[in-house]
Parts: C-alpha cells; sequence; structure tokens
C-alpha cells in the first residue's frame, strides 16, 4: 500500500487581505500534480490555512501555513559539500507573545482614560515575527578563540539593527543573546549558532516610553521649579511637558533601552 507524505510550509502575506488562492501561487510552493525536486515526487494536494496573525515590516499581516501532501516520500539531497562551514544557512520563522501598555485607542486615536478623565492602564497582547537563523561556524581549538566567540556573542546580545535589515529600518530589529551548540560532523568540531531576531513595526518600537508626570513642575515664568501644594493646596499628579511645565494632555517621554550594532556585518541576508 502506498504512503501518503506531507511537508508544511510557512508563508507570510503581503496584507491581511491577501486571499488562500494568491497564497498558494507562491512561488516556492510545489505545484499540483508536478513532479517536485525531480526525484519523481508528486504533490497530491495543498491545503492553505491562516496560522498566526502578525506585524511584519511595519504592517499587520497573516502568517499562512500550507500542507502540501505527496504520492511518496519526499528525498532531500544531501549538501554538495561535505565541508560545514559551506552550508546554506537555515531559517525558522515564528512569532513572540507580549503584554503591552495601550497608551491611546487604535480607533479613535484618543488617550486612555476614563469618562472623568483620569488615564488608566490597559495591557494589551500583541505578537511579533521572529526569525531564526541558524549555521555553522568554526569551533576554536585554544581557550582564547573561545574566548572570542563568547565576546562575539556578547557584542550581539539584547542589541538593535543600525542598518537596514531584512527591509527593517533601523531600530525595528531586535537581536537576542545567540546560542551556540557544539556538534561533531564529518570528524571534526564545529559551533552551530543560532540568531534570533525579533522584528516589530512602527516609530522608534524599542524606545521605553514612561507618561511624564510629577508632583513638581516648573513655572513658565521664570521657570521656577514649584510643588503642586503650592499652586492646589495639595499634592496632585500633573502631565508636563518636555520643558517640564504643565500640560493638558499626557506627554510621553522616550529614552533608549538599546544600544544598536550593524547586523549586517554577520552575513546572514
Amino acid at each position: 500500500m502506498k504512503r501518503k507524505y506531507s511537508v508544511i510550509f510557512s508563508i507570510v502575506a503581503d496584507s491581511v487581505d491577501e486571499t488562500w488562492t494568491s497564497i498558494l501561487n507562491t512561488p516556492k510552493l510545489p505545484k499540483l500534480l508536478e513532479d517536485w525536486k525531480g526525484d519523481g515526487c508528486r504533490c497530491k494536494s495543498r491545503t492553505p490555512k491562516e496560522a498566526h496573525t502578525i506585524h511584519f515590516n511595519r504592517k499587520l499581516t497573516i502568517l499562512w501555513e500550507v500542507e502540501c501532501t505527496f504520492d511518496s516520500e519526499v528525498v532531500f539531497k544531501p549538501f554538495e559539500t561535505d565541508d560545514p562551514l559551506q552550508w546554506p544557512i537555515e531559517l525558522s520563522l515564528s512569532t513572540e507573545d507580549v503584554t503591552e501598555l495601550l497608551t491611546q485607542d487604535v480607533v479613535t486615536g484618543k488617550p486612555i482614560q476614563n469618562p472623568n478623565g483620569e488615564k488608566i492602564q490597559i495591557e494589551v497582547p500583541r505578537s511579533y515575527p521572529v526569525i531564526e537563523f541558524s549555521r555553522y561556524e568554526s569551533y576554536p581549538d585554544n581557550p582564547l578563540g573561545v574566548a572570542q566567540l563568547a565576546a562575539k556573542i556578547a557584542y550581539y546580545s539584547n542589541k538593535l539593527n543600525a542598518d537596514t535589515f531584512l527591509g527593517c529600518s533601523p531600530g525595528n530589529c531586535f537581536m537576542h543573546a545567540p546560542r551556540a551548540m557544539r556538534e561533531a560532523i564529518n570528524g571534526g568540531y564545529f559551533f552551530k549558532v543560532t540568531y534570533r531576531i525579533t522584528i516589530r513595526g512602527g516609530l522608534e518600537p524599542y524606545k521605553a516610553r514612561p507618561l511624564c508626570e510629577g508632583y513638581t513642575y516648573r513655572v513658565a515664568k521664570g521657570f521656577n521649579i514649584r510643588s503642586t501644594a503650592e499652586i492646589y493646596g495639595q499634592n496632585i499628579k500633573i502631565n508636563l511637558d518636555l520643558d517640564g511645565v504643565e500640560s493638558d494632555e499626557p506627554v510621553y517621554l522616550a529614552f533608549n533601552q538599546y544600544e544598536s550594532v550593524v547586523f549586517a556585518d554577520l552575513g546572514l541576508a
């Protein structure tokens, strides 16, 4: 009896409106009832599924999964070289789920507050695409080489892209701490290093943006520092603008959380 085999392909749509028929026309997908990879293996069916809603390249889109079934086992040809340093970079795509503070209504643009004008805090879930690059790198056979690799990992850990990377503007890609695992291949040792990168869109998404409030502020005339107790008879929190003057609207400051380095130097994309 002939068995069926399947392979799942992950595809990021151009937009949330892209249809499944368009997804099935993606060039990398096997064609229905046609030989794939030149090994006599024919694609018998293709089933698309919306897997996740994600943010990619500053816009909301859909991560699709397409399950392709074949009439015989899919045979992936081995690498053309025995040198792991020459093997292609492996790539995988997933998502990172986080909770963020909602600062304004996404439809009306109004600040988040109750009917009395008091600010309230609402946390909302968000998902961001995560790309992992894995490749083999030289295994250092001396303590100095190990220390150099450790220094490289520390240099790229928790950093933002200072350059345009994967089509994203500087400051939109966050590099997690790279991971290195030693493997024995073809009689030698190599490090398999994985670089995990979270991608966010928007204006400076990795800056801390606390609400600027205070009990003391500068009086605009002369910029003398006064307390709210002196002005209102009691200590109350007020909105402060960038000059430390009372503001009618909530003001959010911006502080850098992470340093930036050039991701292109890694040669990943």
